[in-house]
């Protein structure tokens, strides 16, 4: 694998399991051996933005989140089976049978098929790997994956939580989503994707039908991603949280499933109601927008939206009731309000 090939990936920092980005490979003056420039999850007042005695090397998206490592200190993840593995402490592959006896390890591998819930959430998980697809969803991906008993393993799995993951690249939520035709609920949150494929003509999956929960908080995925491509296929999905995503009123594109119902974006930077409500299908019932900065803007007259029954606008910067009252007039079938944490209160 070349360093071009890096550059983008999710990674784990040693020894203070800190997760971040590759964004530059390379020699450093003065260093006598190679470095990856990381930015990290989180910022630290002892961090830098990918400068280096006053030279920029990368570029950060906040101040005080970046570093340089040594090779030997970075940890470039896991694929699903060695994952799967150490959290269910079994084998799935009939190989290691002499380890253990080849009984024991079919008594293992008929419990994990029978798994309607895996949960990875924190692994290492940075690639799914190979996994068996139908002939039709192997042409609509491009790929022709290794035929294996994973994939029969997983086909019960209904609901797969890889949050905290180290997942950077959105064909292998394709590959997931072609592979267990029984997914109904699927959270990604806290991943950092920063490579989504090229779409050609309409994007169809085969086995992601019943998908009917979506969580993608937390990974920074640009709307118009999530809306062009992430999204698309997603035909029966009822739920998505795009949580703490930085959107703001400048984002644009309709989400598209057609039967979303519930929308959860708390923790942006949303300033206008009614910018908020041009950007949802005319299905959704349930809104969530805790932690924006509702406030300034009047809600207007959206008659489109007018499905919407449940709200909740909870620590935003509402200090008028004569906001509430054009919320009335602007969602009539309006029933259930969560106004807590506002600064109407302080009056």
């Amino acid at each position: 694998m070349t360093s071009d090939d890096l550059i983008g990936r999710r990674v784990v920092l040693q020894p203070s399991n800190e997760k971040g980005i590759v964004r530059w490979i390379g020699n450093l003056p003065n260093q006598r051996q190679e470095r990856i420039g990381i930015e990290l999850d989180e910022v630290d007042p002892d961090r830098h933005d990918g400068t280096y005695d006053g030279i920029k090397y990368f570029d950060t998206r906040r101040p005080k989140c970046g570093t340089f490592a040594k090779v030997k200190n970075v940890n470039f993840g896991k694929d699903l089976r060695q994952c799967l593995r150490e959290k269910y402490q079994t084998s799935v592959e009939y190989e290691d049978s002499w380890m253990v006896g080849e009984e024991d390890v079919k008594r293992k591998l008929a419990e994990v098929d029978k798994l309607e819930y895996v949960g990875l959430e924190g692994s290492e998980l940075a690639t799914v790997g190979a996994l068996k697809l139908s002939e039709k969803a192997a042409v609509e991906l491009s790929t022709f994956s290794t035929s294996d008993e994973l994939t029969d393993m997983l086909t019960r799995v209904r609901e797969l939580n890889l949050k905290d993951s180290l997942l950077h690249d959105w064909r292998e939520v394709d590959l997931l989503l072609a592979a267990l035709p029984n997914l109904e609920n699927l959270s990604l949150a806290g991943n950092r994707f920063n490579k989504f494929p090229e779409v050609k003509g309409e994007r169809e999956l085969c086995g992601c039908l019943k998908l009917k929960s979506l969580d993608i908080s937390s990974t920074l995925i640009p709307w118009s991603k999530a809306t062009s491509y992430c999204l698309l296929g997603l035909a029966n999905l009822q739920f998505i949280n795009l949580s703490a995503n930085d959107y703001d009123r400048t984002v644009g594109g309709t989400l598209p499933p057609a039967c979303l119902t519930t929308v959860v974006m708390m923790d942006n930077q949303f300033d206008d109601i009614s910018r908020v409500l041009q950007l949802l299908p005319t299905t959704v019932e349930k809104l969530v927008l805790c932690g924006n900065k509702l406030g300034d803007e009047l809600p207007s007259s959206t008659p489109d939206n007018s499905a919407i029954r449940e709200l909740s606008i909870s620590r935003n910067d509402i200090k008028d009731w004569r906001w509430i009252g054009e919320l009335a007039k602007a969602l009539p079938k309006l029933v259930s309000l969560r106004i807590t944490d506002n600064p109407i209160y302080d009056e």
